[in-house]
């Protein structure tokens, strides 16, 4: 309820840049302009960046949640958000998951109450724009996205899952249920993952459509190997549903970011998570571009 009150207040601050480099928060200790901060809060390390004109307040606000056996290092080596926000206005947020690397792992009961707790004191230190909120995640960070959809609509303007359906039993596009507010979203999904299998990708994409009353407005884009749809119903909602047929790690498959250039190399890393092909568009690049284009209305 916290963050629910301080996001809705659009606080927008003023601008004192040195009033925000003194936060009153016990785990927020330092709200200058940084690209790599890292804070301790309910005992996870969280990696923000922060650009230099988010200083003064007014700024987007985007959770980039990694999956399991990751870091918020890796997340962001292959989505590139904390560099495309700090281009465009936004402060991203990598939380980490404990365990550390590479039995990293998000439990809902446990870490969902924890991330809405930081979001509120992300919002409150830096003053963030409340309809610039948005959510994404990939894998296990894709599950908690769905999660957010479905139980915070009225915070998220807008969310990306990825390499991760909904389960029929947890989330919200079931038995004729929906999100109280209907959301701007984008899924991604390789039809080759050989951790999540497509059909149950498949299934997530029909039961947004089913639920929501949409129908396929155009293809934004294809080729041999990707397809890009974009649906929406009569109250003008958009869900875009990419598909792709690249391929990365053995173990992995197609769970893996189209576009990303991946490294590895990070302590405790088993995989790189980057796809092998060269894509039609980069994972990172087309969530920040249906960030920026959906904010709250």
């Amino acid at each position: 309820m916290i963050a629910l009150a301080l996001l809705a207040c659009g606080c927008g601050g003023s601008d004192d840049a040195e009033e925000s480099k003194a936060p009153s928060d016990e785990c927020i200790t330092d709200a200058s302009a940084k690209p790599d901060h890292v804070f301790q809060c309910s005992d996870l390390a969280w990696n923000v960046s922060v650009p230099e004109t988010c200083t003064k307040g007014g700024c987007g606000l985007i959770f980039d949640v990694h999956g399991f056996s990751m870091s918020g290092t890796m997340e962001d080596r292959n989505t590139n958000l904390a560099a495309l926000g700090r281009d465009r206005g936004y402060i991203v947020v990598n939380p980490n998951a404990d365990p550390a690397p590479p039995l990293a792992g998000w439990v809902a009961l446990d870490d969902d109450p924890k991330v809405m707790d930081f979001i509120a004191r992300v919002t409150k230190v830096f003053r963030t724009d409340p309809k610039r909120f948005h959510f994404t995640g990939f894998s296990q960070g894709g599950d908690m996205t769905w999660r957010f959809i479905c139980d915070h609509s009225d915070l998220v303007a807008s969310a990306a899952p990825a390499a991760m359906s909904h389960s029929e039993n947890e989330h919200c596009f079931s038995e004729a249920k929906a999100p109280p507010r209907e959301m701007p979203m984008l899924f991604m999904h390789g039809t080759a993952d050989k951790l999540v299998p497509f059909t149950a990708a498949e299934a997530a994409r029909d039961a947004v459509v089913a639920t929501l009353a949409m129908t396929k407005d155009s293809t934004l884009s294809s080729d041999a190997s990707h397809e890009w749809t974009r649906y929406t119903n009569a109250n003008g909602t958009v869900f875009e549903f990419i598909q792709h047929d690249y391929t990365g790690a053995d173990f992995l498959g197609g769970h893996c970011y189209p576009g990303s250039t991946d490294p590895g190399g990070q302590t405790g890393q088993v995989f790189d998570f980057d796809c092998y092909q060269p894509a039609a568009f980069v994972w990172g690049e087309a969530v920040m571009a249906f960030f920026e284009a959906h904010p709250m209305p």
